[in-house]
């Protein structure tokens, strides 16, 4: 009779360096999208995207945004209104991706 083996540990490991990957790669697909498509007079909003990740045990939260203090402006009033939201709606399905991409290696 075989002997049955516990994996539970190795499989939540590989489960958790996953999200972890894939957490850091929507960071950066994100950032990157966000770049392209944000409002450029001289470059400094475009320069200043950035995200910042925060997990907890039951949570994995990717934040996107600038420091600046006219990016709102730029979000909300001028002329690109609605630039940074939009960037955001497409890139969930492509999160969705890059998560199933990582998920899939977990337990091979």
């Amino acid at each position: 009779m075989a002997e049955l083996i516990n994996n539970i540990d190795e499989i939540k490991r590989q489960f958790l360096e996953a999200c972890e990957n894939a957490i850091n790669e929507i960071g950066v697909v994100g950032t990157a999208e966000l770049q392209s498509n944000s409002p450029v007079l001289k470059g400094f909003l475009r320069r200043s995207l950035t995200f910042k990740k925060a997990n907890t045990s039951s949570k994995y939260n990717i934040t996107f945004g600038s420091s600046l203090e006219y990016a709102p402006y730029t979000e909300f009033r001028g002329k690109s209104k609605g630039w940074m939201r939009g960037t955001m709606n497409g890139l969930s399905s492509r999160a969705i991706g890059i998560l199933e991409k990582h998920l899939r290696k977990v337990g091979k």
